[in-house]
């Protein structure tokens, strides 16, 4: 699991207990909403990072995160991300169907060419398009020499695409910046609320 550092400075956490030591359980309450928005913030910049280097949808990368908030009593969050590794079909991918090469040579049929990063695509040698019984479509290659066993294509997996440095940094920054002037409105928001 991939951890990335978001903290308050000990200046802030004492700004906030200091401006609302009158308000009991203000400063917890201003810090939670902080951190909560900041943990929000975070995990939008992250996928659309990821969808700037990965041909990926946000609603896949999304399906394998989860945000656990933080509450009065404890003052943290953590975005989880979970999966393995992600099927080759659901990346930008030429054909998109199975096409009809029954008869066909097979160095005539129809090439299988991808792009798991954005703007790279490849042509993939030995593999090709099919249909399952279940009507499940992906990206398949035979095991052997013979026509059966195949077995289908994966590729990276969504908390590897968090461990890109440059996603962790986006994902920092933004959480980071939300984060302290959020701390900031939720103080004078709770002080203007106990006027």
């Amino acid at each position: 699991m991939l951890t990335a550092g978001i903290q308050f400075d000990e200046a802030q956490i004492r700004k906030a207990f200091t401006a609302l030591s009158g308000i009991p359980g203000g400063a917890e309450t201003a810090v939670c909403r902080a951190i909560n928005r900041a943990v929000d913030r975070g995990k939008t910049q992250t996928v659309r990072e990821i969808c700037s280097q990965y041909n990926i949808k946000p609603s896949q990368v999304r399906s394998h995160m989860r945000v656990l908030r933080a509450t009065r009593a404890n003052l943290s969050a953590v975005i989880l991300q979970t999966g393995s590794p992600l099927e080759l079909m659901i990346f930008a991918r030429k054909p998109k169907k199975p096409p009809k090469q029954k008869g066909v040579e097979v160095s005539a049929r129809t090439k299988v060419v991808a792009g798991v990063h954005f703007g790279v695509f490849k042509t993939l040698p030995h593999v090709f398009v099919a249909k399952m019984s279940n009507g499940h479509i992906g990206i398949y290659s035979r095991k052997g020499t013979k026509t059966l066993p195949i077995e289908q294509k994966y590729t990276t997996s969504v908390p590897q695409m968090m461990k890109n440095a440059k996603v962790m940094d986006r994902l920092v920054e933004a959480a980071q910046k939300v984060m302290t002037a959020e701390l900031d409105r939720q103080i004078e928001l709770l002080l203007t609320q106990r006027r």
